[in-house]
């Protein structure tokens, strides 16, 4: 029993030094894993000193609860030039202190749950998987033999959701354009979503159904090899297109899949499905004619 003690009681000692630990994340979230690389204005971290002064450093926690994806602070991470002084019974409010907030910077961190490649994409593209996630930061000290021990914790919780990519207006799905009109109108919303920080440009594709062809084999085709002469319109900054007398010139009589794809040039902001609107199918120039209908 007292040998018991003697190993308790140093522990609740140690808790005591720091009352208790919250985070505040600002919106919006980020899909960006730079974005949390460095916490500096973008979090809020209020840390209430316990009985005395204490000499602490942070680490922290980011974890997807939808997934295994999950990484923390590495466990040889040596907090030098950042361990900072939390006064007894007082508040300590970092923020914008960049030295202390960089403990989920790529070079700090391990990561579960994901294989190496995924986690290389991650780098690469820097973007996170979507899903709700939870983000930690501890309140950390050394202890006279150098090991490190948790003071306390606080969590922020959060949704990561990818921007929803341009839905087409027009034409309509399997709408008749008359080929007397003598100009085309193309039009798609802008996406829906955060898509704060982002630079967003439009690609046009409408390509010519073959017979025994999907509108979605033709748009894939036409999108990824430019098959089958597609019209193509890229770098559009609005969300119209209206056709003028030197575009490629449409066959009356002929069925045609049009799709959009928004892009980010600042590479700030992921959209779903790659960004690829759902695919439309008209008719140009023929009311006579029976269009291939997309479910």
């Amino acid at each position: 029993f007292t040998i018991f003690l003697i190993f308790i009681l140093p522990v609740v000692a140690t808790s005591q030094n720091i009352s208790s630990i919250s985070v505040v994340l600002k919106p919006p979230y980020s899909s960006n894993y730079s974005a949390y690389e460095n916490l500096a204005n973008r979090a809020i971290i209020t840390i209430i000193g316990g009985l005395e002064n204490t000499d602490i450093y942070l680490t922290g926690t980011l974890a997807n609860t939808q997934s295994d994806f999950f990484i923390h602070t590495s466990s040889d991470y040596i907090p030098t030039g950042v361990t900072f002084t939390v006064p007894a019974n007082q508040p300590k409010v970092i923020i914008n202190d960049v030295s202390k907030m960089r403990f989920l910077a790529r070079n700090n961190v391990e990561h579960q749950g994901i294989s190496e490649q995924d986690w290389a994409n991650v780098l690469q593209n820097d973007q996170l998987p979507e899903g709700q996630y939870e983000l930690c930061v501890q309140a950390m000290r050394m202890d006279v033999d150098g090991i490190p021990v948790e003071l306390g914790r606080g969590c922020a919780t959060f949704s990561i959701t990818h921007a929803q990519p341009p839905i087409i207006t027009t034409p309509i799905n399997n709408q008749v354009i008359p080929s007397i009109q003598p100009n085309l109108v193309f039009s798609w919303t802008p996406p829906i979503g955060n898509t704060l920080g982002a630079q967003m440009v439009y690609d046009l594709y409408a390509v010519q159904l073959i017979p025994g062809q999907s509108p979605d084999e033709a748009i894939d085709a036409a999108v990824n090899f430019k098959a089958n002469n597609p019209f193509v319109k890229t770098n559009l900054t609005s969300n119209q297109y209206v056709t003028l007398p030197y575009d490629l010139k449409l066959v009356s009589g002929h069925t045609y899949a049009v799709q959009v794809v928004v892009r980010d040039l600042n590479k700030k902001v992921t959209f779903q499905n790659n960004g690829r609107s759902e695919v439309v199918v008209f008719n140009y120039g023929n009311t006579d004619q029976s269009i291939n209908e997309k479910d």
